[in-house]
């Protein structure tokens, strides 16, 4: 068995100035950031990486956000923020019967994302 390095968030989004800008906002908050532009990437880095958060947009070029949650099931023992531009009732739906912990509608508020990391992340320690 291979040792899975520890990683704070993995962050699954394709347009590159929201992952960017994403990742700078949590790095300047002392997070350790991996990132992944597509479906096949951020599946490798979830089975590579013990993650404590991740963030995952819903669409992506080469598969949804559903599926690579559906894909690394066997893997889920960190929360899901699903961070998506599609606001509609059957995708949250579908989010809920994943055991999506937070489905947010882009454009978000970074500081109501931080603050719901940073509960997830107290979460977590109280947990271990």
């Amino acid at each position: 068995m291979t040792m899975r390095s520890e990683t704070d968030i993995l962050l699954v989004e394709d347009e590159m100035n929201i992952l960017l800008s994403l990742k700078y906002i949590l790095e300047s908050k002392n997070y350790l950031v991996e990132t992944a532009q597509n479906g096949k990437e951020a599946v490798q880095k979830i089975k590579d990486h013990s993650l404590k958060i991740l963030i995952l947009d819903l669409v992506l070029p080469d598969m949804t956000g559903f599926e690579i949650l559906e894909s690394v099931k066997e893997l889920r023992n960190f929360p899901v923020i699903m961070l998506t531009a599609r606001n509609r009732p059957e995708d949250q739906e579908k989010a809920l019967k994943l055991q999506v912990d937070e489905y947010l509608v882009k454009p978000y508020n970074p500081d109501n994302l931080l603050l719901i990391i940073e509960k997830m992340m107290k979460s977590r320690r109280k947990d271990v």
